[in-house]
């Protein structure tokens, strides 16, 4: 890439020069009127200036030029072409003679201090040399500073530190411009009022500003039908409020949108109809991927605040009013989760918060404490959020609190020490109180009502439940988890609770038998049962839920989704390892390289899976038995769903999509004996792929669409038909995978048959014959049919081509597929040659074979493969024709020839498990060479076709496994009659 960029990141360091500035060769086609606009613009410059030359005349003579070693001119006129850098202090209409180039490292090129300036290019560039790096001295490619009412159009600028930089402007206009390759930014606007950025194209900034960067004190400016491509950070970075974005076309950049702090606020700016796929941080749009909450961390809490924000100093603070968190942060809430977006956050020591029974309301996380002591909360409540309160690894003292209505948890207390939670209320959640790796904290006077789970405990000993109140929760009171529900875990004191599976639980009534094992964690589960993930992980750890037991079933309730926010986290989210009998079922996966791996285990489930990863969606590997169903999955940059080394599976009803070019959505290596039916998919780089040895799979009835490379591809070896149904399959393309029709629906799909009256019939793809007859009858001397490759399908028997007592017809390079008698000739010097021939049906007729030629002369059966369950090839009363080059696999009879004379048989072969290579019945005068019928009996002879005298000749080099009454076979010692 130009300018020393490498895959797409630009480095820090530049050591060459970078080339003249030109825009990128695929994104200069200007909006729809745009080029004869830049023509009337250009053509009133032109005649102002002609009017205006001689007025200026003697201006132009009496400027001077810069002193040796300074890069810039000053201008003082007040309308004239520019051909170099310097200086614009007066106001007028400029424009470009001509391209700009400068070396200049540490200024700008043209520098604007005077207001009422207007500058347009006519197309024409301003091209500096860096530098490209992120440290002062900069370079700037127009600078304007300190003005109002400016205008910049119609301007190539690229290769400077800042290609345009404004700062303290009102009235800036920029419109029609093309920038590229500014290291810090193309355009940076500080402190810039009342502007308009309309219909520009910025590409290639390398600097972590972004390619537009709005930086705080830039309000009340509008950008429209901007085109943002290929940035290393940020398309366009926004640090300040108020401003409007219309009709924009971003993408192609680590975050097409990306807002800092207050500038994210849903009421901070406002967009409509903006073309974007990534945004992080602004609240007040929506892009189509991935919409990042606000960082709320960078927003400082004062002592009385009514706001979301962080407590980042120690202090007394009090909320003055309630907060709705969706006015500070605004994200799909499956995005909340995955960032742990929380409204108010204390990451400080030595607090103390009264929230004066004011109210969180809405967002993910209510009040979140992480890593502090001493840290006192008050009269605080919370409600419709995912999690009121989260305490983690904190030491805390609670008071007075209420949470209720969250879809996660009341209160929420992870790997904290000595935390104190006094006269606490958490209702109407899925758990009212939930501990993970607590130890020695203390509920007092506490109330669990109207939950899922009233006190939900895992891996957490020695906590202090006393004076509670923990009833009429719906599913239970008290759960403990097995690694915290043995009798000297926790203490309860006088708690009153209903039902619990706790043996140091005070409750009335004790669970002996749980149905399932709730899981609210990343966990490894060891022992057979039912597993139900009760609540989506949004950090999830690498390696999540880890099966290391046979007999498991893992249920993700509604859905349930296992995410991380590290999309090269290693994964995988679920794995199974050398394990029988286990079923995973309706799950969401996001953001890990490997989304489910399962190997070397058997009778494996996996049903009803959501989501996408980075690398492999689903990996299974060394698998038999498996049952891969009704999964929705997608956006992977490898394989969607690989299987390798997998038999005797089925994989029907999913869909995988949405991949990069280079994906396969199914992948099938060196795997055989397998179902897979009614799979679907679109825009991967190869729908459905088969490499390695994939033999003896039925595939049908799936469909694949808009793949770059091929709907389906089959490496040489899994090209030819050696699948068991290989039938009926919709899609555009195809790359080999010769063993079934690739069927377009939209260009039709039935084939049109008729008899022949032309010289030649090509077909020009893959079709399906469903009605049972003939298709080709053969009636017009030297007729050819050319399938040229492609893939005929009979769904209801029948024949393909019937050629009779007709002149030199020829059948060539057609994949047949379904037929009961595919090809029959009679009475006709045929040529059948390079035909792959499969017949699969069950409506067999034991008089016909593959393909059957009777009673002809000088017909050539040459180059053919044919697989059936019955006879491959048979000739009856054939004379002087050819039987070359074919290669059979049957369990019955590969060739029988019977009635036949001065016929030339050279180089057939046929499968090992053939009964018997080639029958010969009253066959005489013909010549045998380089056959080879291995089998049960690789050469037998009746009637005539026994004896010495039959006339048929052994001229050598064939090969037998078991002969049977050839007398003539004496050339062949292999073949020699026994």
């Amino acid at each position: 890439m130009a300018n020393g960029q490498t895959g797409g990141q630009q480095g820090m360091k530049i050591n060459v020069t970078p080339s003249p500035l030109t825009p990128p060769p695929t994104e200069t086609a200007l909006p729809p009127g745009e080029p004869e606009s830049k023509k009337n613009r250009l053509l009133i410059y032109a005649g102002a200036v002609l009017i205006v030359l001689v007025i200026i005349g003697i201006v132009f003579l009496a400027m001077k030029p810069s002193s040796p070693g300074t890069s810039t001119t000053t201008i003082k006129t007040t309308g004239a072409y520019l051909s170099a850098c310097g200086n614009v202090n007066a106001p007028g209409t400029y424009a470009l003679s001509s391209d700009i180039k400068t070396g200049t490292t540490n200024n700008a090129c043209l520098n604007v201090t005077a207001s009422g300036v207007s500058i347009s290019c006519g197309g024409k560039s301003i091209t500096g040399s860096g530098p490209y790096v992120g440290v002062p001295p900069y370079s700037y490619g127009i600078k304007v500073s300190g003005v109002q009412n400016v205008t910049i159009s119609d301007c190539v600028i690229g290769n400077f530190s800042f290609g345009v930089y404004t700062v303290n402007v009102n009235g800036f206009t920029f419109d029609n411009n093309t920038m590229s390759y500014d290291y810090m930014a193309n355009l940076y606007m500080s402190a810039t009022q009342h502007s308009q950025v309309v219909q520009n194209n910025f590409y290639h900034a390398g600097g972590p500003l972004g390619s537009v960067y709005i930086a705080p004190g830039s309000g009340n400016n509008t950008f429209i039908n901007n085109t943002v491509r290929y940035n290393t950070y940020a398309g366009i970075a926004v640090n300040a409020t108020g401003n409007r974005f219309l009709d924009n076309r971003l993408n192609a950049s680590n975050y097409e949108f990306s807002c800092t702090g207050v500038s994210g606020f849903p009421t901070s700016g406002s967009a409509v109809n903006n073309a974007c796929q990534v945004n992080n941080g602004c609240g007040f749009l929506s892009c189509s991927q991935t919409n990042i909450p606000v960082n709320l961390s960078t927003v400082h809490l004062a002592t009385d605040f009514a706001s979301c924000g962080v407590i980042d100093r120690p202090g007394n603070y009090h909320m003055t009013g309630g907060i709705n968190a969706n006015n500070y942060i605004n994200a799909p809430f499956a995005e909340l989760a995955l960032y742990n977006s929380s409204c108010v956050t204390i990451t400080a020591d030595n607090v103390d918060l009264n929230c004066a029974n004011n109210t969180v309301s809405n967002g993910y996380i209510g009040i979140f404490v992480h890593g502090n002591t001493n840290v006192t909360l008050s009269n605080c409540r919370t409600s419709d959020t995912g999690i009121g309160l989260l305490l983690s690894r904190t030491i805390a003292t609670v008071e007075n609190a209420k949470f209720v209505n969250s879809s996660v948890s009341g209160v929420e207390v992870a790997s904290s020490y000595g935390d104190l939670l006094k006269n606490v209320r958490a209702t109407n959640g899925l758990y009212g109180f939930w501990l993970q790796n607590a130890s020695s904290d203390t509920f007092d006077s506490y109330f669990a009502l109207n939950n899922t789970f009233g006190v939900y405990v895992s891996n957490s000993l020695g906590n202090i439940f006393d004076g509670g109140t923990a009833l009429s929760n719906t599913r239970v009171d008290v759960f403990a988890a097995n690694d915290s529900s043995g009798s000297s875990a926790n203490l309860m004191g006088t708690s009153s609770c209903g039902n619990t599976n706790a043996k140091w639980a005070t409750c009335s009534h004790f669970i002996t038998n749980f149905n399932y094992n709730p899981v609210t964690s990343c966990t490894t589960i060891t022992k057979p049962g039912n597993y139900t993930l009760l609540q989506g992980l949004a950090y999830a750890s690498s390696g999540c839920i880890n099966i290391q037991s046979n007999n498991v079933k893992f249920n993700c309730l509604a859905g349930k989704t296992i995410q991380t926010p590290n999309p090269v986290a290693s994964g995988p989210a679920i794995q199974i390892q050398e394990r029988s009998n286990v079923t995973v079922d309706n799950c969401g996966i996001s953001g890990f390289r490997i989304g489910l791996l399962a190997s070397n285990s058997s009778n494996i489930k996996i049903s009803n899976i959501t989501g996408s990863a980075a690398w492999y969606v689903m990996f299974l590997n060394n698998i038999k038995g498996a049952t891969i169903v009704n999964n929705t999955v997608g956006y992977a940059s490898n394989v969607t769903v690989y299987l390798n080394n997998v038999s005797r599976s089925t994989i029907i009803n999913n869909n995988v999509s949405n991949g990069a070019n280079t994906n396969v959505g199914i992948f099938v290596n060196n795997s055989a004996r397998n179902m897979i039916e009614n799979n679907s998919g679109f825009s991967n780089g190869v729908g459905m792929q088969f490499a390695g040895l994939s033999a003896n799979n039925t595939v049908l009835n799936n469909n694949f669409y808009l793949s770059s490379t091929a709907d389906y591809n089959c490496t040489p070896q899994d090209s030819a038909v050696n699948f068991e149904s290989g039938r009926i399959n919709q899609g555009a393309s195809k790359l080999g995978c010769n063993w079934a029709a690739i069927i377009d629906v939209k260009q039709g799909q039935t084939l049109q048959c008729a008899s022949l009256t032309s010289s030649l019939y090509s077909l020009s793809g893959d079709a399906v014959y469903p009605y049972g007859t003939t298709c080709f009858v053969g009636a017009t001397k030297h007729s050819t049919i050319d399938c040229q490759g492609h893939t005929i399908v009979a769904t209801n028997g029948g024949t393909f081509a019937y050629f009779q007592n007709t002149s030199a017809p020829v059948l060539e390079n057609c994949y047949l597929i379904g037929f009961t008698t595919p090809v029959v000739v009679r009475g006709a010097d045929a040529q059948i040659l390079n035909n792959t021939i499969y017949v699969n049906s069950t409506a067999l007729n034991s008089n016909y074979s593959a393909i059957n030629v009777y009673q002809s002369v000088n017909p050539v059966v040459q180059g053919n493969k044919v697989i059936t369950p019955y006879t491959g090839i048979r000739l009856n009363g054939m004379q002087f024709g050819r039987l070359a080059n074919n290669n059979v696999s049957t369990p019955g009879i590969a060739y029988w020839i019977t009635n036949t004379t001065s016929t030339k048989i050279l180089n057939n072969t046929n499968s090992k498990d053939t009964a018997t290579g080639m029958l010969l019945v009253n066959s005489t005068t013909n010549s045998f060479q380089y056959n080879n019928f291995p089998g049960g009996v690789g050469i037998a002879c009746l009637g005539s076709s026994q004896v010495i005298g039959s006339g048929n000749g052994d001229l050598g080099s064939n090969a037998c496994s078991y002969d049977s009454k050839c007398a003539w076979m004496t050339s062949s010692p292999s073949c020699a009659p026994h």
